[in-house]
């Protein structure tokens, strides 16, 4: 995971939650506020401690003037959540400026992903995108740890449901790739399995033994040698027979020559 990941899947918790408010009574907002709240510190601490410093030391002029615009929008963004932290009894006056928090935050990721992280892409290679998101996490890890009650509201997911989902997908992946490398998960009917290959895979073996098509060759093979054995069988049986005269020609012979004998007389 890179940088940009990293701070993508905050983005993501947070319009999640976004959902939410618009699609539930204003009775949820109070505890739904206190998660978003909780998720955009966590955000803004490591953007403003790793990322944006990183931009502005690194980055171009085109990355630095955007990166400088970004930190006025979390200046304006950590007004509206002290004042909405200290309004939530006064319910018109907090629903107001919640959705106003919304929308800044909206607009400024929206600005961050169609501007900022493109630029950061170009000017930064991977590796360098691939440390930063490990100091990013380093700095989430112990923010977190310093601000137990930032903890308590954080996003939980459900890792169970997730990870359910997650070998699902995986086990069609793999399906599918099996069909075009040949090596398919053994099909089983009535319990028996019936792809011998598959069963060879594990292993480490070819299956070549159970291709019908070497078994053709093979059996092609041993047909010929057959073949040529019984023909040679059969001239030497012919050539015997042709040298060694029949009892029935010899019989003839010998009574025509006793015939001929008899007449002499």
């Amino acid at each position: 995971m890179n940088a940009i990941d990293l701070l993508k899947e905050d983005h993501e918790k947070v319009a999640d939650l976004f959902d939410e408010v618009r699609s539930t009574p204003e009775s949820r907002h109070p505890a739904l506020f206190a998660k978003i709240k909780a998720e955009l510190d966590v955000h803004t601490h490591i953007e403003e401690t790793v990322f944006y410093p990183q931009m502005l030391k690194d980055g171009k002029k085109d990355l630095k003037d955007i990166t400088k615009e970004g930190i006025e929008e979390h200046h304006q963004v950590k007004i509206f959540l002290k004042e909405l932290g200290g309004i939530k009894k006064q319910k018109d006056v907090f629903e107001a400026k919640l959705k106003v928090l919304m929308e800044d935050v909206e607009h400024h990721v929206e600005e961050e992903e169609d501007e900022m992280f493109p630029l950061a892409e170009e000017q930064f290679d991977d590796s360098a995108l691939e440390k930063l998101a490990a100091a990013m996490l380093r700095k989430k890890k112990v923010f977190i740890q310093k601000n137990p009650s930032i903890a308590k509201n954080l996003v939980k997911r459900d890792t169970a449901d997730k990870g359910t989902l997650e070998k699902i997908y995986e086990a069609a992946i793999g399906a599918v790739g099996g069909v075009f490398t040949g090596k398919e998960e053994p099909r089983k009917s009535n319990g028996r399995t019936t792809s011998k290959t598959a069963a060879k895979s594990s292993n480490g073996k070819t299956a070549a033994k159970s291709s019908p098509k070497k078994k053709a060759v093979v059996a092609g093979n041993g047909s010929s040698k057959k073949t040529k054995s019984t023909a040679s069988t059969a001239a030497k049986r012919t050539s015997k027979a042709a040298a060694k005269p029949s009892k029935s020609s010899s019989t003839k012979s010998r009574s025509s020559s006793g015939r001929r004998g008899s007449a002499a007389k």
